[in-house]
Parts: structure tokens; sequence; C-alpha cells
């Protein structure tokens, strides 16, 4: 909000029940190591898995025996870009203590001086006056991934008074949280996995703001309303399938927020949305990774 700073602190939970599942972890290598860490987190988060740990040669990812498809994990092995080298060592494990792996690695973010993401054990501080309280059941969506960073800053810089929002691809709902913090008058907020949708009303009721709409599904569930703003953090590949979607429901001098892409991807989302209208008005870049709002 431009000439209104507003500190925020984001707040999670983690959930108080271990799994008693069979679960299967992956220990990656990975070089480059930073740039390397935070494609394979974005992909692999498009699959089922439930926890990652970053470690000094890659990360650590867990998922459930009875959810593992090996054929997708071999769909993102020969996808990676060229110059990424991704190497992994798989063992089953039982009663895994997933409290223990988040706070072990799970470290705050802070987005400017306005905004911080931390866990219920990391210490409080008097800096912050705002908390959104988020329980993740999953990694993607907790603010560390430059996607979610970048639209939030974004964000930060924005009037949501009166305004309608839509959040695409909502997962732990942290963007439709903060915009509905941040004064919007309606938000609605739809992922095409249940458990995120799950999240997004646990979240929203621990945030105090229940009004935030909840649907499950992709562009077929979007009300038959226009919204003012609406958001996509998604990968390229359902942006540019889904755009003509986005801007039939956004009103005609409404924002765009897209992200879920690399920089290199910018031309073609640019072009996508020229076809159907739009225009870009301003590209962020961090690291490999872009948003575009137009």
């Amino acid at each position: 909000m431009a000439g209104h700073p507003l500190r925020l602190l984001i707040l999670f939970q983690l959930p108080a029940v271990m799994k008693t599942d069979i679960y299967l972890e992956f220990d990656w290598e990975i070089e480059p190591l930073i740039e390397g860490r935070e494609v394979l987190l974005a992909w692999l988060s498009e699959l089922p898995f439930e926890s990652f740990e970053d470690t000094d040669k890659g990360m650590r990812s867990f998922i459930s025996k009875s959810r593992f498809e090996p054929s997708a994990l071999y769909d993102i092995l020969f996808r990676k870009p060229e110059g990424f080298r991704w190497t992994y060592r798989e063992r089953e494990i039982e009663n895994e203590n997933w409290n223990a792996v988040w706070e072990s690695s799970f470290q705050p973010v802070d987005i400017g001086n306005e905004l911080r993401i931390r866990a219920p054990f990391h210490p409080a501080s008097n800096a912050f006056g705002m908390e959104i309280v988020v329980h993740p059941k999953m990694a993607f969506g907790t603010g560390h991934h430059q996607t979610t960073r970048l639209i939030a800053e974004a964000m930060l810089e924005s009037s949501f008074a009166g305004l309608s929002v839509l959040d695409m691809g909502c997962g732990t709902g942290v963007l439709a949280i903060l915009a509905a913090k941040l004064g919007a008058e309606s938000v609605w907020a739809i992922d095409i996995e249940f458990n995120s949708v799950e999240n997004t009303l646990e979240n929203a009721l621990l945030n105090s703001v229940p009004e935030i709409q909840v649907l499950e599904g992709g562009v077929e569930v979007i009300p038959e309303i226009t919204f003012d703003m609406v958001f996509a953090n998604i990968n390229r590949n359902v942006l540019t399938a889904d755009m003509p979607a986005y801007i039939r429901h956004l009103q005609p001098e409404g924002s765009i927020y897209l992200s879920g892409f690399f920089s290199a991807d910018v031309p073609i989302i640019g072009e996508s949305l020229k076809e159907n209208g739009r225009k870009i008005r301003d590209v962020r870049v961090s690291g490999d990774w872009a948003m575009v709002i137009a």
C-alpha cells in the first residue's frame, strides 16, 4: 500500500499429529545448488510430496508410498533444464515425525520491511504488528519460493480497499488471506487439490477471514462474476491454457498477476496475454523466476 507501510507477520502452525503411513524419502543432490533446488522444489510441488528439507548438497522430499507414481517423477527428471544435474537416493521410512522435519529446516522469510513469514517455534518479534496464521500442509505456498515472494511484494505496494480478488492455485491460501487482510471486499480462492482447498479453508478461519470463498477445481468452477484482481501462481502451460478464462473473469480495468514460470518464458506469457487483449505492465525477476502484471 503505497504511502502506508504495513508491518505483517505470517505465523505457521504445524500439525500436531504424526503421519503413520509408510513414506518414501528422496535424498537429492543438486547442481547448481541454489537455482537447481528452486526449480526442483517447484516441479516436485506439482506432485503429492508433503514435505521438503534443505540439505548441504540439495534437499530431501517426502511422499506417501501409496500416492507415489514413478512415471510422474521420471517426467520431471527428463525435463530438467540444460546445465542442471539432479540425482537421488530413495528409501522407505515409517512413522516419521514431520514436525521435527519442518523444525529442522524451516527458516523465517522476510519480504522487505513489511512482511515476515515464520513458524511458531521461531521467537516473536515486536517489529511486526500484524499476524496471519497459516497451517501449511505442503511446502509450496509458504513464501519460500521466489514466485510467491514476487506476488506478495507487489501486493504490498497496491491498494485493495473494496476490491474483488480471485486467487487461482491458492495452495495454502497465503495470497488470498493477504488480500483479505489488505482490505479486499471479496476474495475467492480456487485449487485443483482437495488438500489445498481444505488447508485454505482452515487458514481463513484461523485468520478471522471466513468470508474467503474456497472452491475445488480449475477454471470451470470460477463463479460467473468479474474481478478487480486475479492472481495465478501456477506453471507456464496451465497459465497459457487457462488465460482466456482468467481474462474473461477480469474487469476491463482490472489487473492480473501471473507467476510460476522462468524469466525466459516471459515472452510466451506476454504473447498469451496479447492474444487475450491484455498487455504486460510490469515484469519482476528473482533468480530464474519471473512475475508479470498485466
